[in-house]
């Protein structure tokens, strides 16, 4: 008898030190070498350097403003051509922008930035928790560069908007009830922008009228390994169920997009 608890507590402790062997393994395995923003080479040299001139090739173009155009202007919630301050950026494609009414969540048009894990930052405003990649919870791979490159673009500036409407004038808004607009800053395409880093997909999940140029910018972004492209295998370890369910007819969907 005595022998035979022996024998169980040392293959007890045989299968402690397994399991703690399996946890060392899968914590080195899932570590995910992400460059420091902007310094690192896998950045390249930055957006400006992706090939793509001023033309921003809207599918609805913007009007000249008038002399005294003021921010926020137009009144109202947000509509086409409207100048809005931008309070800060949520994640890669989400904008709170201030306007008569108070704030207001925006969708960037034509792209889908990889997401972060959402938290309060010491301002209490919830956006990318730099401390929490949470890469295969909430978070996929280069969720907070997008982040942080799209805060860098936009300097808590003002933005002017570009939308196509409804009804009432107005932007027209997805399911989240958010406007989807193009949100331009400094005569930028700020989608164009992100995919042209290589920090948002073309986003086909729904049709966009100027598709083409999201996935021509983020063919290019991919063959030149510039942003999450530097680690495609770290891409597609980490997206998110519902990113890979519309992603996988991507490259189909961007073939038929592009053809002339």
């Amino acid at each position: 008898m005595e022998q035979r608890w022996k024998d169980l507590g040392r293959a007890s402790t045989c299968g402690v030190l397994a399991c703690l062997s399996v946890i060392v393994y899968l914590q080195l395995c899932c570590q995910v070498d992400v460059p420091e923003f902007g310094t690192d080479p896998r950045w390249g040299s930055g957006p400006e350097d992706a090939g793509f001139g001023p033309d921003l090739s809207l599918p609805v173009p913007l009007e000249p403003l008038p002399g005294d155009a003021n921010p926020p202007w137009p009144s109202g919630h947000v509509r086409h051509g409207g100048i809005y301050p931008l309070e800060y950026m949520i994640d890669g494609d989400t904008a709170v922008l201030r306007t008569d009414r108070g704030t207001e969540h925006v969708r960037l048009a034509g792209i889908d930035a990889p997401a972060c894990a959402i938290g309060p930052n010491a301002e209490g405003l919830f956006t990318c928790d730099i401390e929490r990649p949470d890469l295969g919870g909430d978070g996929e791979f280069w969720g907070i560069e997008a982040w942080q490159l799209a805060e860098q673009v936009t300097q808590g500036g003002v933005v002017r908007i570009a939308c196509r409407t409804d009804s009432d004038d107005e932007c027209e808004r997805g399911r989240h009830g958010r406007p989807i607009v193009w949100l331009i800053t400094d005569g930028r395409d700020l989608s164009l922008e992100l995919a042209a880093a290589g920090a948002a997909f073309a986003y086909t999940a729904y049709p966009a009228p100027n598709l083409a140029d999201y996935c021509r910018a983020e063919n290019r972004a991919r063959t030149r390994s510039l942003g999450m492209w530097s680690k495609p295998a770290s891409v597609e370890r980490y997206l998110s169920p519902k990113t890979h369910n519309w992603y996988r007819n991507r490259d189909e969907l961007c073939h038929l997009a592009l053809r002339p």
